[in-house]
């Protein structure tokens, strides 16, 4: 065999090679071509959804921030009805009709995860939401609320402080009111009559 037959062959042999390599692409070619058009729609969702996220988030801390504004208001307009309670030259029935409105006013906001704790004198303690800060002079036992240091709350945030108060000591016994007895009319054998001149 000749070098130019032997080139030929060559020649034959890499032909076929290239029609075989020819006929595998023309099988592989379409299941890349897919493969490739799902991995660049894949990849223009994958934005898509970054996009959005970042949307999310930025939505995220502007609620963030409203809410945190918001329980700031919540808790001045709280400590600011707590320092009219407790100015003694307001008469007790104005103090006490002010805590019932701030209740009320109050109240609507626990839908929205807003917990106030406003204890009552008499209210059994619970340690879940009451502190004890100390006992007071009182007719109320040792697990009732006989005063009321600061009110308490629980926000959304999760900012969490209980209501401080007093609890009772029990040492003011309470009197039972003296029966309504005239005094006597004092006769004239009683005591010492003297006569002066």
């Amino acid at each position: 065999m000749s070098s130019g037959e032997e080139l030929l062959n060559d020649l034959e042999a890499a032909a076929e090679s290239l029609q075989d390599a020819a006929a595998v692409l023309q099988v592989k070619l379409p299941k890349l071509r897919k493969a490739f058009e799902k991995s660049a729609q894949a990849a223009e969702e994958l934005h898509a959804v970054q996009q959005n996220l970042e949307a999310l988030e930025a939505r995220l801390e502007k609620y963030t921030h409203a809410l945190a504004e918001l329980e700031s208001c919540v808790l001045d307009s709280l400590q600011d009805a707590q320092a009219f309670l407790h100015d003694h030259t307001i008469p007790v029935a104005e103090r006490e009709r002010l805590l019932d409105l701030v209740r009320k006013i109050f109240r609507p906001l626990e839908r929205a995860g807003f917990q106030l704790i406003i204890p009552s004198l008499g209210d059994r303690l619970d340690d879940e939401v009451h502190a004890v800060k100390g006992r007071a002079r009182s007719a109320l036992g040792a697990d009732q609320v006989a005063d009321i240091v600061a009110w308490g709350y629980s926000f959304p945030s999760g900012a969490t402080k209980k209501a401080e108060v007093l609890v009772g000591d029990g040492s003011v016994v309470e009197q039972p009111p003296a029966p309504d007895t005239e005094p006597a009319e004092p006769t004239p054998k009683e005591g010492i009559a003297m006569v002066l001149d």
